[in-house]
């Protein structure tokens, strides 16, 4: 990955995508945050557009210049949709790749030790962390798997894959750290086929 990759590192070797060169960045970009701009350096951004004080990250979604290097992204009715842009152009780039099998399921919250083993057997992705939220991404070179969970409650996992064999040999993974019972997953898996 180029060394300049410093908040998108991870999503561009997900996309196995080379910067497509360097871009010319106008004056007015080095008062943009940091993780935009280098993601539009990058070749994954189209322009880099100002619309009511607002940066255009993609259509209906900005941020805001004045929030930090790697700001909030917000939705232009919905309101905050990530708490950095990195992980929404992560988010963004993983939903876009595969669109292949999924399913979701909700199983117990995951111990750290648990993440850690699931992250080398899979690339670690960005992680959110608030005092009322927790993110976990992964993903292959055929698979995607977040888990997210709020204090208290259930943690929820999202897989996706490019087949039905990388979905169960994802599946498979995720039952080794405890997230979901194997027959819990099936039967919402085959539920989705019908």
């Amino acid at each position: 990955m180029p060394p300049e990759a410093e908040f998108h590192a991870a999503a561009l070797d997900m996309l196995g995508a080379a910067p497509t060169g360097e871009r010319m960045i106008t004056a007015s970009a080095v008062t943009y945050p940091a993780a935009v701009v280098e993601w539009f350096a990058l070749g994954q951004l189209d322009e880099l557009e100002v619309v009511d004080g607002r940066l255009r990250v993609a259509p209906e979604f900005h941020v805001a210049l004045d929030e930090g290097e790697d700001p909030p992204v917000y939705h232009d009715e919905e309101g905050l949709v990530s708490l950095a842009f990195s992980s929404f152009a992560f988010d963004l780039a993983a939903a876009q790749r595969l669109r292949g099998q999924h399913l979701s399921a909700r199983g117990p919250v995951p111990k750290e030790r648990a993440l850690t083993w699931l992250g080398e057997q899979l690339k670690p992705g960005p992680v959110t962390k608030t005092a009322g939220l927790e993110i976990h991404r992964f993903y292959g070179p055929h698979e995607y798997a977040t888990v997210r969970w709020s204090p208290g409650s259930d943690a929820e996992w999202h897989l996706e894959a490019d087949s039905p064999e990388a979905l169960k040999a994802l599946q498979e993974l995720v039952d080794r750290v405890g997230g979901v019972p194997q027959r819990g997953l099936m039967k919402r898996l085959s539920r989705r086929r019908r």
